[in-house]
């Protein structure tokens, strides 16, 4: 039986790896790791380089910053880079500039779990991202109730919508604290009692491993119900927002 890769994302070849790693539609995987790692932004290059039509709920910055480190990616570029860039464009290649992020769906405002479906129904996207899930409101009244319910409703929305969900969450602070006797990346060091790890079809962390100010970053898989497990090296260029594999920098 063949199997259709239209619809899905090779999370594993754009790390750099020589094996696939796919994120399936009804699958929600979540995206952890080490505070100052740069989760969002690996999302939102994956986000580019796959070119689904996507769904994405930033709620930890505007619009205008979350275009800005979009075009700074797409375009390789840093902030006066990127001005002087712009600068010589006229109004209509400014605009044909931005045509490239057209199969986005930008959502700034922080969501209602019960009310994405019907937000995203007219624009029908393949990939969904959340960024973060803490930021997502629920009708429980605790936080690890909240949780529960955003979780099980993410996975739910997965199944109905045929659609990837992809959900950042954060660490634990003492798992995420590289010098910390607790830092580690398995199922206990997402914060919050365990429901997220387990509703999760895959679990991905951004590790840190010589610390924020270093550019080298490892991207780790700590769980995956379909394919095998991925430990690869990356590099982040933050003043450009890019990852690229280590092996090509």
């Amino acid at each position: 039986m063949s199997f259709n890769t239209d619809n899905s994302v090779d999370i594993g070849t754009f790390c750099g790896s020589s094996s696939a790693w796919w994120a399936n539609p009804s699958e929600l995987i979540v995206l952890s790791g080490d505070s100052g790692a740069g989760k969002s932004a690996f999302m939102q290059n994956l986000m580019v380089h796959c070119g689904l039509k996507t769904a994405y709920y930033q709620m930890e910055m505007g619009e205008e910053l979350d275009r800005l480190r979009f075009n700074k990616m797409y375009f390789k570029k840093d902030d006066e880079e990127l001005k002087e860039f712009f600068s010589s464009m006229s109004r209509d290649e400014m605009i044909e500039s931005q045509k490239v992020f057209d199969n986005i769906y930008f959502k700034s405002a922080s969501p209602n779990i019960h009310k994405i479906k019907q937000e995203v129904s007219l624009f029908e996207p393949k990939l969904i991202v959340i960024d973060t899930m803490d930021m997502i409101q629920s009708r429980a009244y605790n936080r690890l109730d909240q949780q529960r319910e955003v979780v099980v409703s993410l996975k739910k929305l997965a199944i109905e919508l045929n659609t990837i969900v992809v959900a950042i969450a954060h660490k634990n602070k003492s798992a995420s604290d590289t010098n910390s006797e607790y830092y580690n990346n398995d199922n206990n060091a997402i914060s919050g009692d365990g429901s997220i790890f387990q509703k999760a079809d895959k679990v991905l962390f951004i590790t840190t491993p010589k610390g924020q100010s270093s550019r080298e970053r490892k991207v780790i898989s700590s769980k995956n119900r379909n394919e095998g497990l991925l430990n690869e090296d990356m590099i982040f260029i933050g003043e450009k927002m890019v990852y690229i594999p280590k092996e090509e920098y």
